[in-house]
């Protein structure tokens, strides 16, 4: 597990060959994007004001999500849960960074053929499919009853 200062933001998830997202406090996020803006130009001498999206979500991959991990291994304790296996799943989700390009590619040397998108909106079908272009993998999202139906031929 790695850990970085709950006060520092990190690169919580790598989700393309170029795209990273900054997780931590909101005005952590925010010092660390004016100093992007300052002082780093891409190849085509684009500033990161064209290069940088913000996301409006609270989101984990960050030390600052601790507290949640502890609530978790509560909980688990409360009802009788393996409190280690709670917490360290927990961890796993809410604090651990993602590199979605290393994943994708581990998937794809293990043969996988379909990958499955179950969350509420879909968001990562196009992430995962760039990721995976020519692979010949399939990313449906089965989200929504078009996705279902595409899946099971209806």
């Amino acid at each position: 597990m790695l850990t970085y200062p709950a006060d520092r933001p990190c690169i919580g998830l790598q989700n393309s060959a170029d795209g990273f997202v900054v997780s931590g406090k909101p005005e952590s996020v925010a010092r660390a994007c004016g100093v992007l803006s300052d002082t780093v130009k891409d190849a085509n001498g684009q500033t990161p004001e064209k290069l940088l999206w913000r996301l409006d979500v609270e989101v984990g991959f960050h030390p600052a999500m601790l507290p949640a991990v502890a609530q978790v291994a509560e909980w688990a304790a409360a009802y009788g849960l393996d409190v280690e296996q709670a917490r360290g799943i927990a961890h796993n989700i809410l604090m651990d960074p993602v590199d979605w390009v290393a994943e994708c590619r581990r998937m794809a040397a293990l043969g996988v053929r379909r990958i499955l998108e179950i969350g509420s909106s879909g968001g990562v079908v196009m992430l995962t499919q760039a990721v995976l272009d020519g692979e010949g993998i399939e990313v449906l999202d089965v989200s929504g009853a078009e996705g279902k139906a595409a899946l099971f031929g209806a």
